[in-house]
């Protein structure tokens, strides 16, 4: 599959808490380069000053069709989930689901500036049993 693009498939990851999507990134240039970069967004499609794992693109990511669609999709599959990523494609304005992982990069890869990994702990909210 490719996207709009012609040449690569753009992976749109959210970021969900309890069911609802916080923020995404978005992962480009696979295709194309030896290192794919991560642009972070929140829902509003504004660009967040975050760096994990893998370095910003340099060129402008524009808002995918459907995004509110993809936004609902997320909300959906990661209900009753006190934390998931839902990985989603959007290949001409149909939307694929890639996959659910419960720990982006195992955990390990730090966010910088470090108060995002600061900002995204407290979002996670573990239920009592």
């Amino acid at each position: 599959m490719v996207d709009e693009s012609g040449i690569e498939l753009k992976d749109y990851k959210f970021f969900c808490f309890n069911g609802e999507p916080k923020l995404l990134f978005i992962a480009t240039d696979r295709a194309i380069k030896d290192e794919p970069n991560f642009d972070f967004f929140d829902l509003e499609f504004n660009h967040l000053p975050i760096i994990n794992g893998h370095p910003n693109s340099k060129k402008p990511i524009s808002k995918p069709p459907k995004f509110e669609e993809m936004i609902e999709i997320a909300r959906e599959l990661s209900k009753c989930l006190p934390h998931v990523r839902v990985d989603l494609f959007n290949v001409n304005g149909i939307i694929y689901v890639g996959e659910m992982t419960f720990f982006h990069f195992s955990g390990l890869v730090k966010f910088e500036p470090d108060e995002w990994d600061f900002k995204l702990g407290e979002m996670l909210k573990i239920p009592s049993l």
